[in-house]
């Protein structure tokens, strides 16, 4: 699970207007969606914070794709009618799997986004599970 939020994006809705900074929103989920695979699932959870699912991925699959992620949006300015709009994103990553509720997961990755932007933006941060809701799962073979 990745957790995203674009940095200073309230910036862009002041220095360029909300139609612009729609255009980034719109923007940004074509570039992440362009690296994802078919099964992941790509949720706008609210303002300008995002939500990736990634089934069957470990945490270190995930922290692998955050990165790409992070870079397609850092990697090059986003045009928005005549403005080129230089773009970041923070990312918290995680993993959930067997007992591990979701909203622990979800706790878990957005301290791990937390932590990006106190450690600067334009980032990535993981916080891996409790080690007993592996072994948990792990003896109970799920």
């Amino acid at each position: 699970m990745i957790l995203g939020d674009l940095d200073r994006f309230k910036r862009v809705n002041d220095d360029h207007g909300h139609d612009s900074g729609d255009i980034v929103l719109k923007e940004t989920a074509q570039r992440l969606s362009s690296q994802m695979r078919a099964q992941d699932v790509l949720c706008r959870w609210g303002g300008e914070e995002i939500l990736i699912l990634l089934p069957e991925t470990d945490l270190k699959g995930a922290l692998h794709l955050a990165e790409k992620l992070r870079l397609s949006i850092a990697g090059e300015p986003m045009r928005a009618g005549e403005h080129l709009i230089p773009q970041t994103i923070s990312l918290g990553v995680t993993s959930c799997r067997g007992r591990d509720a979701i909203e622990n997961a979800i706790k878990r990755a957005d301290e791990a986004l937390y932590k990006a932007k106190d450690g600067g933006r334009n980032r990535t941060e993981v916080i891996a599970p409790p080690q007993s809701e592996y072994a948990v799962t792990d003896r109970q073979g799920i």
